[in-house]
């Protein structure tokens, strides 16, 4: 009634006549259509965002996998390196070890080669200067057999080079220890004392050369004794 007063009122303009508001059938049809495509839409919509949360975890899982994984890997090169550190540092300590002994083995070395060298340089002075002594005793007794005629030289002017009451005692005298000494710490030299001496008083050397000028034949054989037991003892020495 109100509508249609107001459509008659001369003042306001004719509404244009309604349509039906029935929808045809293709119409509906394209409206179930589209309703259709839209619910399809909206549930691929919600798949894809299933899918999308699906992979962030996924994508989440991995990447703390991977985390520990680095975590893991970093620990094992640390405890790695920190092995090969123990190892080079024993390494060196046992390096360092090594040196320090050497070095003192050649420090005991070089003192036990100086200690040799004073005494091989001691025992070959005093070795020196005993025989010096003998050699001026012996030039003198080679003069006084030079001069002397036969049967005039005593037993006690031969120049023996050890001072002993019997000859048994020569194995003790003071030239054979001496030449021992001198062995031990300088082989050569001592060889070579050795030699001369042995060469000096050879028993048929000087029972040749010497003991005729003795005066009495005990002087005579307690001479070739006394020299025989010497040259026994270097002999014994070489």
């Amino acid at each position: 009634l109100w509508t249609k007063t107001l459509q008659n009122h001369p003042n306001i303009p004719k509404l244009p006549e309604q349509k039906d508001m029935f929808f045809t059938d293709e119409e509906l049809h394209e409206r179930s259509f589209r309703s259709e495509r839209e619910a399809e839409f909206q549930r691929k919509l919600r798949m894809g965002e299933r899918t999308r949360t699906v992979i962030l975890k996924e994508l989440n899982r991995r990447r703390r996998m991977e985390q520990d994984a680095s975590v893991a890997a970093a620990n094992a090169v640390r405890d790695q390196i920190n092995k090969e550190r123990e190892v080079l540092k024993t390494k060196l300590l046992e390096e360092a070890n090594a040196a320090e002994n050497r070095r003192r083995e050649a420090k005991e070395k070089s003192a036990e080669e100086k200690m040799q060298e004073v005494i091989r340089m001691a025992a070959g002075n005093k070795l020196e200067q005993t025989l010096e002594k003998y050699d001026r005793k012996w030039a003198k007794f080679r003069l006084l057999c030079k001069k002397a005629k036969r049967g005039t030289i005593r037993f006690k002017d031969i120049p023996f080079p050890f001072s002993c009451k019997d000859a048994e005692d020569i194995q003790e005298s003071d030239i054979i220890v001496l030449l021992k000494q001198t062995l031990a710490v300088d082989k050569t030299k001592g060889q070579s004392k050795i030699k001369n001496l042995f060469l000096r008083w050879h028993p048929d050397k000087f029972t040749r050369s010497y003991c005729k000028y003795l005066q009495s034949s005990s002087d005579r054989k307690a001479a070739e004794r006394y020299v025989h037991k010497f040259t026994q003892c270097l002999n014994d020495l070489r």
